[in-house]
């Protein structure tokens, strides 16, 4: 479970390298939007992995915590001073 749970961590650093050096509003080109595909790939297959081995569902358990999101509030909108 270790290793998956790091081999995780490092596919999802590899989907946020992807924007490292990009404005907060530049869009990927399509060498990079492929590239990401890909390393969304690679996370959600560790993700299933995990819940293969966890013997859990995980869309059950997306579907679990979308209900407890639905009471959270989150300011989305930065404030500068």
């Amino acid at each position: 479970m270790k290793d998956l749970a790091i081999s995780l961590n490092i596919e999802s650093s590899e989907v946020l390298e992807i924007f490292q050096w990009h404005n907060a509003n530049q869009k990927l080109d399509n060498r990079e939007n492929q590239h990401l595909q890909e390393e969304l790939a690679d996370t959600l297959i560790y993700i299933f992995y995990m819940c293969e081995k966890l013997q859990v569902d995980p869309f059950e358990i997306v579907a679990q915590k979308m209900k407890i999101n639905q009471s959270r509030h989150w300011d989305t909108e930065r404030k500068t001073q």
